[in-house]
Parts: C-alpha cells; sequence; structure tokens
C-alpha cells in the first residue's frame, strides 16, 4: 500500500476400475426341449433389468450425495474466505451485483476482504472498520483531533480520522480529501472539515438510524 499523511485430500476417491476380464465365457446352450427353457430365460432378463435399475438408482443417489457435499464446501470455503457477515452481504446483494451500486455498512459487515470482492463485481462500498480486522494496514498509535492518516491501493482507502474519538474508515469510492460541513466547532469557532468518506458515510447510514427509530415507533 501507499502510505500518506495529512495533519488535518481435495479428497479424491480413486476408484479402482475393475474390468471385470469376463472372457468370453461359451455360451453354454441348454439342449432341453420344451417351454421350460424359454421361462427360464424370461426370469434371468427380468432379474437383470432390475439389476440394472438398482444399480441406476444407487449411482443417481450417490452423485446427488457428492454435488452436495461439494456444494457445501464451497460454502464453507467462502464463509471462510469473507467471514460469514460478508457471506450474508454477497448472499443478499447478488440481484444488485455488477450494476455500479455503493453500499454503506457498519462495522460488523466491513472487512477488505469483502469490499475486494464487491469491487470486482462493480459494487462500491463504505463503512467504518473495526481495527484488528484481516488485510488492513498499521496506523499510528495516536493522531491529533482533526487529523488523518491514511493508506490506499489502487482501489481501496483506508482512513483513520480522530474526531471525537478515533475512527477507521474504509471505502472503495472515496479519495482520501477534506471538506468544510458548515459547522464550527463550538468553543473555537474554528470551521469543522472532516473526510469526505465520513460526511458521505454520515449522511447515508444516519437515514437508516432514523428509518430504524420510525420503524421502533410504530412498533410501540
Amino acid at each position: 500500500m501507499a502510505s500518506n499523511s495529512e495533519t488535518d485430500s481435495d479428497v479424491t476417491e480413486t476408484f479402482t476400475n475393475v474390468e471385470s476380464d469376463e472372457s468370453d465365457n461359451d455360451s453354454v446352450s441348454n439342449s432341453y426341449k420344451g417351454s421350460g427353457s424359454g421361462e427360464e430365460e424370461e426370469q434371468d432378463n427380468e432379474s437383470d433389468n432390475e439389476e440394472e435399475q438398482d444399480n441406476h438408482s444407487d449411482s443417481e443417489e450417490e452423485q446427488d450425495m457428492a454435488e452436495s457435499l461439494n456444494e457445501r464446501r464451497r460454502r464453507l470455503r467462502h464463509e471462510l474466505d469473507i467471514g460469514i457477515s460478508g457471506s450474508i452481504v454477497m448472499t443478499l446483494l447478488q440481484p444488485c451485483l455488477d450494476k455500479g451500486h455503493h453500499l454503506f455498512l457498519d462495522s460488523w459487515f466491513t472487512n477488505p476482504l469483502l469490499f475486494e470482492k464487491l469491487y470486482a463485481r462493480s459494487t462500491g462500498a463504505c463503512g467504518i472498520v473495526r481495527q484488528g480486522r484481516v488485510g488492513l494496514p498499521k496506523f499510528e498509535d495516536k493522531i491529533e483531533k482533526g487529523q488523518q492518516v491514511y493508506q490506499n491501493t489502487d482501489n481501496m482507502l483506508a482512513l483513520k480520522w480522530h474526531d471525537k474519538r478515533e475512527v477507521m474508515m474504509l471505502s472503495t469510492i472515496h479519495e482520501p480529501r477534506m471538506e468544510f460541513t458548515g459547522k464550527n466547532y463550538p468553543k473555537t469557532e474554528v470551521p469543522i472539515r472532516k473526510p469526505v468518506s465520513i460526511i458521505d458515510y454520515n449522511s447515508k447510514m444516519g437515514t437508516v438510524d432514523k428509518a430504524d427509530m420510525q420503524i421502533s415507533f410504530v412498533e410501540c
């Protein structure tokens, strides 16, 4: 990452192909005369057909079980990769991927691996991220109030900002710019500036919080 700072056994089942070398058994012709021989041959044919059907049924069941097992393995690898929370996001977003949407997430869902997968599916993302998530860069232990430090890759920004407390933000849709909020600090009257990602996140997630509050009022 480029760093900047601003004061502000695949289990392969080996099947042994035992080719039953059925040496061309000389067909033993029954020299019995009469209808008895025909009935015995008919019964043998019916028995062979039933055995073939049973074998076919067993083969289909084994194939279904193998497909089910492979699907469970794929899901497990997927969850281990981006976590259960990330797997939930990808599952719910399936109809919306590859359409250029932007997604805002809280800290329970946000992680770099998930954001990489979303970016690969033409879906931008922004969210507060918990320190210690796999894939996050290391920042300075403490920064001054109003200061931001950040690191970025070609498609992702990891930013640490100190206002009332330190906050870490992850985004694939923002640059590390700061903008004035239109408000001033109460004591100093100094205009307040915040990272664009913080301003945008508060705007979008604030709407969600208000909607949740209204729903709770209705339920009461």
